[in-house]
C-alpha cells in the first residue's frame, strides 16, 4: 500500500509500517505476524520496530515471552484515509 510517508521516519520503519498497514488492510487485523516480506536484517528490522513504537504508530513488545507487534490507532486512520482517498473513487 503506497500512502504518504509520515514525517521523520526512516526507510527501513517506512517499509515496515507499509507493510503493517497492508495486513491491515487485507486482514482487518491489527495484530501483524508475518514479517517474511521485510527484506532486513533481524537488527534492522527490531530497531525499525522500536522506532515505530515510539513514534506511536505501532506497540511492539520483546522479552522472553515473545515478540508482539500490533498496529495501533495511526495505522488504522492511515489505512482508513487510503481508503477513502483512492479505493472509493471506483
Amino acid at each position: 500500500m503506497k500512502f504518504n510517508r509520515p514525517d521523520n521516519i526512516s526507510d527501513n520503519a517506512y517499509l515496515v509500517l507499509e507493510q503493517v498497514c497492508d495486513n491491515y488492510l487485507l486482514n482487518d487485523s491489527v495484530e501483524f505476524e508475518d514479517f517474511s516480506n521485510i527484506d532486513l536484517s533481524l537488527e534492522d528490522m527490531r530497531k525499525a520496530f522500536q522506532e515505530l513504537h515510539d513514534k506511536r504508530f505501532v506497540f511492539y513488545h520483546n522479552d522472553l515471552g515473545g515478540e508482539y507487534l500490533y498496529a495501533l490507532d495511526r495505522v488504522v486512520y492511515l489505512v482508513r484515509d487510503y481508503q477513502n482517498k483512492y479505493l472509493n473513487k471506483q
